[in-house]
């Protein structure tokens, strides 16, 4: 009898599984922030989530470069609507979005220096992954 039991247990805990994997290494509603003197970076995996963030930019523009910038939103599910600025030390803008759909966006002819970027979500259902260096 003790032998079963054991065979058992030890094939209870054989088969036990802890939580699976976070897609593409995104924690739902927790974005990922990377600022640096060559990155910035902002990636958020949101499920009816709701951010505002305007965010010092350490990011160091070298005269004579460009700021790239590259904005990928897949699984876009919202009903509002998402706006993403780069803006200068002015308060100009250097990057302009509005996220209504799934999109691809690459620009890189903005020579401006970049100081802020100003994300506003409400209720985003999607992933938003946005990306500038100097190019």
């Amino acid at each position: 009898m003790k032998k079963w039991l054991l065979v058992v247990v030890i094939w209870n805990l054989s088969a036990c599984v802890g939580p699976s994997d976070p897609d593409q290494g995104l924690v739902e509603n927790l974005p990922v922030i990377i600022n640096t003197n060559s990155a910035f970076s902002f990636l958020v995996r949101g499920d009816n989530y709701t951010f505002e963030e305007n965010i010092d930019l350490s990011l160091n523009l070298p005269d004579g470069k460009t700021v790239a910038s590259t904005l990928i939103v897949t699984e876009y599910k919202s009903t509002d609507t998402t706006f993403i600025q780069l803006v200068d030390v002015d308060g100009l803008q250097i990057y302009d979005y509005t996220v209504n759909t799934n999109m691809t966006r690459v620009d890189q002819t903005a020579s401006l220096k970049p100081k802020k970027a100003i994300l506003q979500g409400r209720k985003f259902s999607g992933i938003l992954e946005w990306v500038v260096t100097a190019n």
